[in-house]
């Protein structure tokens, strides 16, 4: 993952809001993109690019299981953004799922010239200056981005051991949680609920920033000069698990 810029991308996607439904039904303010129907209207996701490298090409496919993501990562990287405005205290439960196309053979989550990912899913939360590290401030004063701060990551990795925590290799400000690796079950749609209040107060070591600012998800080639393929679906945050 590389530094990026900010480019307004022309997609939208059909949002439901209605604060009377469930937080599992996922129709609501809470939600990534729809379950189904899978159309344009409404809601305005944007791309973060990153600098010196291509952009992913990206699809909504509407399938028997509703409305998924096709990311197609060709020696290339960007994140397909929502932005949020939800209190961490309340929304401390994230749920995703995610496919594989097949892992990156190359890729080392550890080092900058390997930090590659078939998938990453991301939660922001707001970028808090006192408690940013040094490089972390250096990369707001470069980019200018004041609104996002530290993020946990969930990772489907290549190499790495599920269950292992790593540290992006390019800012302090992102802990990588690897909750799936290898080509074993690649092909297979992996569902997922984690408690992300709790996975960023035991690896940042402080209390989570009062926000979540915003929900991010992509596949990742660029640093290996590979090709993979990920697919996300039902991705919404709730109160309970």
């Amino acid at each position: 993952m590389r530094r990026f810029k900010k480019i307004v991308l022309s997609i939208t996607i059909l949002l439901f809001i209605n604060s009377g439904v469930t937080s599992h039904a996922g129709f609501d303010q809470r939600t990534f993109a729809p379950f189904e129907p899978c159309k344009t209207a409404g809601l305005d996701l944007y791309v973060k690019k990153f600098k010196d490298t291509k952009k992913n090409k990206i699809n909504f496919i509407s399938g028997d299981s509703g409305c998924e993501v096709e990311i197609i990562s060709d020696d290339s990287g960007s994140m397909l953004v929502r932005q949020v405005e939800l209190g961490s205290k309340t929304y401390k439960y994230i749920h995703f799922s995610f496919k594989i196309s097949n892992t990156i053979k190359k890729a080392n989550l550890k080092k900058k010239k390997g930090d590659d990912a078939p998938a990453r899913l991301y939660v922001f939360y707001e970028y808090e200056k006192d408690k940013a590290g040094f490089f972390e401030k250096a990369y707001r004063k470069y980019s200018g981005n004041k609104r996002d701060g530290n993020a946990i990551v969930y990772v489907w990795g290549s190499n790495a051991k599920k269950g292992d925590v790593i540290e992006n290799p390019y800012s302090d400000a992102f802990i990588q949680i690897v909750v799936e690796s290898g080509d074993k079950n690649a092909g297979k749609y992996l569902s997922f609920t984690r408690n992300v209040y709790e996975d960023f107060e035991k690896n940042f070591k402080r209390l989570p920033p009062g926000k979540i600012t915003s929900i991010a998800i992509m596949s990742d080639s660029d640093n290996t000069g590979s090709k993979v393929t990920g697919y996300f679906r039902r991705i919404f945050l709730s109160e309970t698990e």
